[in-house]
């Protein structure tokens, strides 16, 4: 995962995503939080706001994902989520 999160932020939310899909939480978790500090201000923010919440719901750290779920609320209320 090291190495994962030295990658461009663009092709990390696209490991983030597949590892969430892969019930990798964890890991999924720490990349899409990576992930970010460079896009949350974009529309990618969204899906990696949820990701980083459902990740950290799953594995038990509610207080990360109760944090994720209100900035995404608060950013992108219209999304899909």
């Amino acid at each position: 995962l090291g190495l994962m999160e030295k990658a461009d932020a663009y092709r990390v939310m696209d490991w983030a995503r597949q590892l969430h899909r892969r019930s990798d939480y964890r890991a999924s978790l720490r990349l899409a939080e990576k992930a970010l500090e460079s896009l949350e201000g974009t529309p990618n923010g969204s899906v990696l706001l949820y990701i980083a919440g459902r990740s950290a719901q799953l594995t038990g750290d509610y207080r990360k994902a109760k944090k994720h779920f209100e900035i995404y609320i608060e950013k992108f209320s219209g999304g899909e989520d």
